[in-house]
């Protein structure tokens, strides 16, 4: 692709910034296939999304069958990953009609969590937190995975069961709204419901979905009025602006989020493999960027959804598995600091963002770019050694210096071409 335009000046200068040491990095997976577990922990992931059925723990009222579980967690404890256990998967033999609308009876679900949480709760599981269904925002007549959205009232009341039930066993436990689809069909003012229905007090963290062909997909916030957001950013504003509304400020989770391909049918093509690993530091840097709590790339194991895998059939890394291993190793310990704005790169489709590293002295840029591949110079009077590290998403390292650049000019800029593949930035060493 052509490079267009001027090149751009941008300074890498020293900062200061606090540096807490106890802050969790929010890079995780979901897998339904533990033996891989390994595959987590070697790319450096901190998280997991485990889904527990009740219809197999439970198919007969009163009757647990833990073994599943019991060897998952204790494989999660073990990988010293953090769970967030989703409930889902009403027993329809006996608890609902359907498996994932409202009960017969709310004690059934009471009485459900009362054993799951005693059970789990303390080590070696240390399980903390709880989701509450999955995408219950889903209308009953067409939803599968969720279907509360045309019973609000039911939610709330099996959300304020869930959340006493949890609480009164484990006060440190944190329970979270079940991930909210929030696009195509479903009940796109679910959360404004749960809201007025009173069932803000009975959850501490909003677990909400997105995937990368939504980017361009709008959410219309309340303030300003009429206003329009858009992508993931978008999502957590509306959820953020709703949550205002009512008077409560939450955290967030990304409970899923990942680039599929298309037809559904088909493996990804080459050319969706490079996208696709693209999206790996996109979707996690811009989750970052708005102070998620944890981002769970859905899935590890083949096929994922729509084939949204880390993973190939046979357990394999595919492209997208190695650009998390290079998102977690570059960003090992990095704090999120800002966006970088225009003026600083020179273009609007240039997107950039700035992290703090080594306890908060120097700093590290992300970057891509809409479309074009742009220029962007980095003045040799701010690089202490006169040299810039630059590292692509699947970890090549190139140390560029003034006349041995991406323009080979000697100019007092070390200049680097950014493309729609994201790239590591900083001063070297």
């Amino acid at each position: 692709m052509a490079t267009e335009g001027l090149t751009t000046t941008a300074y890498l200068p020293l900062v200061t910034k606090y540096h807490d040491p106890s802050w969790v990095a929010p890079f995780g997976t979901e897998t339904h296939d533990y033996q891989l577990l390994s595959r987590a922990t070697e790319a450096r992931m901190k998280w997991i999304r485990v889904n527990l059925r009740w219809d197999e723990v439970e198919p007969t009222k009163g009757s647990y069958n833990w073994d599943i579980y019991d060897d998952r967690l204790a494989k999660v404890a073990e990988a010293g990953l953090t769970p967030i256990v989703y409930i889902w998967k009403n027993p329809t033999s006996w608890a609902a009609t359907t498996d994932c609308g409202p009960l017969y009876d709310n004690q059934y679900l009471a009485d459900f969590l009362s054993a799951a949480v005693s059970r789990y709760k303390d080590s070696p599981y240390n399980v903390k937190y709880w989701e509450i269904y999955n995408e219950p925002d889903n209308w009953r007549e067409t939803g599968t995975i969720g279907c509360m959205g045309s019973d609000i009232p039911e939610y709330v009341s099996l959300l304020t069961v869930a959340h006493d039930t949890v609480k009164a066993l484990d006060p440190e436990a944190q329970i979270l709204l079940g991930g909210l689809a929030m696009v195509g069909s479903v009940n796109l003012d679910f959360l404004d419901q749960v809201m007025e229905e009173g069932g803000g007090d009975y959850f501490d963290i909003v677990s909400f979905h997105f995937y990368a062909e939504q980017i361009n997909e709008g959410y219309t916030c309340f303030d300003p009025p009429q206003c329009t957001t858009k992508g993931l950013l978008g999502k957590a504003a509306i959820i953020r602006d709703t949550l205002v509304q009512h008077g409560y400020d939450k955290p967030l989770i990304l409970t899923e989020t990942a680039k599929r391909c298309f037809p559904v049918d088909s493996p990804c093509s080459a050319a969706d493999l490079e996208t696709q690993a693209d999206y790996v530091p996109i979707l996690n840097v811009r989750g970052m960027s708005t102070d998620l709590e944890s981002i769970i790339w859905f899935t590890l194991e083949w096929p994922g959804f729509y084939h949204s895998a880390l993973l190939d059939q046979s357990g394999t890394p595919k492209p997208a598995y190695l650009a998390y291993e290079t998102l977690t190793e570059e960003l090992a310990g990095a704090r999120y600091l800002r966006q970088m704005d225009s003026i600083e790169t020179g273009h609007a489709d240039i997107e950039g963002h700035v992290f703090s590293l080594r306890g908060g002295t120097t700093k590290k840029v992300v970057l891509w770019t809409s479309e074009q591949t742009r220029l962007m110079g980095f003045p040799v009077t701010y690089l202490p050694s006169g040299q810039l590290r630059v590292v692509d998403k699947y970890g090549t390292e190139r140390i560029l210096t003034d006349g041995s650049d991406d323009t080979g000019i000697e100019d007092g800029l070390v200049t680097v071409a950014i493309g729609p593949s994201p790239i590591y930035v900083e001063a070297y060493p």
